[in-house]
């Protein structure tokens, strides 16, 4: 699988950093470092627009990986229910790839899982 040029800058706001990368099959988002701002929804939001729209144009779905995550706060999870919705709104599938074996990830994403039967979400675990 190639990689493509990403429709999507790359994000960094804080000690966070998002990768955008194009494939076929998907928009990737890779998340490195740590999401502790107090408001993350003002950045993330809209970039998960952009990215929902990039995915929609593509007939692909957005794939977030959190694998190389530190730490994201209780705001981050807000702006993820965020992310969610707007894929639902927009019918574009979402995904959520996070690390099992590092506690805070599994905890953080089982509270998301509820949200995999109302919306056009999953959420794999590695």
């Amino acid at each position: 699988m190639a990689s493509q040029a990403s429709p999507l800058q790359e994000l960094r706001a804080g000690e966070l950093r998002i990768d955008s990368i194009a494939v076929p099959e998907c928009v990737r988002l890779v998340w490195y470092g740590r999401s502790a701002m107090h408001d993350p929804r003002a950045v993330l939001v809209p970039y998960f627009e952009q990215a929902i729209e990039a995915a929609r144009r593509c007939g692909a779905p957005v794939e977030m990986h959190f694998e190389g995550l530190d730490y994201f706060n209780s705001s981050t999870i807000a702006a993820l229910i965020d992310a969610i919705r707007l894929g639902g709104e927009h019918r574009v599938p979402l995904v959520m790839v996070y690390k099992a074996s590092v506690r805070w990830q599994r905890m953080s994403f089982d509270a998301l899982r509820m949200l995999t039967h109302e919306h056009d979400f999953q959420l794999r675990a590695v």
